[in-house]
């Protein structure tokens, strides 16, 4: 297990822009319950948070961006300009995070990756809570899956951020259990931050509450994942990848982490049972960071799109 964020140059101070995200992120929570009458409006408040920034990544990059069906699954298509896909081209395959509850196909993520790789990038709608609950949502992103997979020639890259790499981790799950039967098995794997673990958290996984700027558990995750489990039991390896057995599973890994990302513990955790069970498997452990930084332009941002392009094309090349 490696950890390319970690070298010579990584003691360099934070940008300016990055400290200015520590000093300035408002407060991380959730002020209201996450029923059928609230939901939309932490949604509507996330989505005007997160505005500027995509706002920002599509002006800076040249990339298109459209919705369309593939065999009944919604997908957003993002497609750098430069980079126009052909037929046999690679692609990108995308989940946003959102903690299940919030985010949107569209985020500064996928629209940077479009633009970094030059690969077409299909980013998956599926619903949220706690109006789409466990196990739908996973249903949703493996049925868009098989239908970009199946209908599509080149090799697929899964990427993913927070809650949308538990559920593409989930479908890694689904996919080792066909054993090979009608799937097709991504030729690289990208998570960022991923929710490795539902359990409730306990002391020795908070060592990073308070020192996250985007994400806690309390009055935050502590809504949101009931809201998205619905009293479904955590044990399920479907709902806690890191009880999953990946045996088998031969397709190179980069998780992406932080310093400060509350869920550092668990993607460590995660890192540790891949390369136990024989994934070929990379850390990105960004010193001074925070959960899912990428999702704001800064240097730090950039550097970090950069290493996952490398780490992309090497797979590709290979």
């Amino acid at each position: 297990m490696t950890q390319p964020g970690f070298g010579a140059n990584d003691e360099r101070p934070l940008s300016d822009l990055a400290r200015q995200m520590l000093a300035t992120a408002p407060p991380a929570s959730i002020p209201v319950p996450l029923n059928a009458v609230f939901s939309p409006v932490v949604r509507a408040l996330a989505r005007r948070r997160n505005k500027g920034a995509i706002a920002e990544a599509l002006r800076h990059h040249q990339v298109d961006v459209h919705i369309t069906d593939y065999a009944g699954s919604t997908v957003t298509e993002l497609k750098p300009r430069n980079h126009p896909r052909t037929v046999g081209d690679d692609y990108l395959v995308y989940v946003h995070g959102g903690a299940f509850v919030v985010g949107e196909p569209v985020d500064s993520i996928a629209v940077g990756l479009t633009a970094s790789t030059g690969l077409t990038c299909f980013s998956l709608h599926y619903g949220l809570a706690p109006a789409t609950r466990f196990p739908t949502s996973l249903h949703q992103v493996e049925k868009a899956w098989d239908a970009l997979t199946s209908g599509l020639s080149g090799r697929p890259v899964l990427v993913a951020t927070s809650a949308g790499a538990n559920l593409a981790l989930g479908v890694l799950e689904q996919l080792l259990e066909r054993d090979g039967a009608g799937s097709l098995l991504p030729a690289a794997v990208v998570l960022f931050s991923p929710a490795a673990d539902l359990h409730d958290f306990d002391s020795a996984r908070l060592v990073n509450e308070g020192l996250d700027p985007v994400v806690k558990w309390h009055g935050m995750l502590d809504k949101a994942l009931p809201a998205y489990l619905g009293g479904h039991d955590p044990d399920d390896p479907r709902v806690s990848p890191i009880l999953a057995d990946f045996t088998g599973l031969t397709v190179p890994t980069l998780l992406v982490t932080a310093e400060r990302d509350l869920l550092r513990p668990d993607v460590l955790s995660l890192a540790r049972r891949l390369e136990q069970h024989g994934v070929p498997v990379e850390v990105d452990d960004a010193p001074g960071l925070w959960h899912a930084y990428q999702q704001v332009p800064t240097p730090e941002t950039s550097a970090s799109l950069e290493r996952v392009r490398r780490f992309v094309s090497a797979q590709l090349s290979a």
